[in-house]
């Protein structure tokens, strides 16, 4: 199938994330996913990625795949794998903010609400896209 397809997972550090690593790291996913029109928005605070991926889905299916074997990140949980009706980054090939510069105590405080343990997997991404469209305004209007 070729429809549009939401892919949100969170993941944990399994190192040390500087300002420079997560902007190597934007820079190089950009890069891809403008080969394969994937958009999207990651976020980073204190160890943990929350990212949103925009695509056809079987291109999500490969993304996920080679995303859930990278040794940069451990316990990766798919909050959701969707049709979606719309994108909501078509101008962003990966946008990325890092909430431990970028952010207030609040903004982290919003991501670690929203990926609270006792959540189930539909809440806790209903959650997480939230947070993701409310940081969507701090995004400069274009990347990539």
């Amino acid at each position: 199938m070729t429809y549009l397809a939401h892919l949100l997972y969170t993941s944990h550090s399994t190192q040390r994330v500087t300002t420079d690593d997560l902007r190597t790291l934007t820079a190089e996913s950009a890069a891809r996913n403008h080969s394969v029109a994937v958009t999207g928005m990651l976020l980073y605070s204190a160890g943990t990625f929350l990212q949103l991926l925009e695509g056809r889905a079987r291109i999500l299916d490969a993304l996920m795949k080679r995303i859930a074997i990278d040794p940069r990140h451990t316990d990766v949980r798919v909050l959701i794998h969707a049709p979606a009706p719309q994108r909501l980054f078509p101008r962003w090939y990966m946008g990325a903010l890092d909430l431990d510069t970028a952010g207030t105590a609040d903004d982290r405080a919003r991501v670690s609400a929203a990926l609270s343990e006792g959540l189930g997997q539909v809440e806790a991404g209903q959650r997480a896209l939230t947070v993701l469209r409310e940081f969507r305004r701090l995004l400069p209007a274009r990347h990539g």
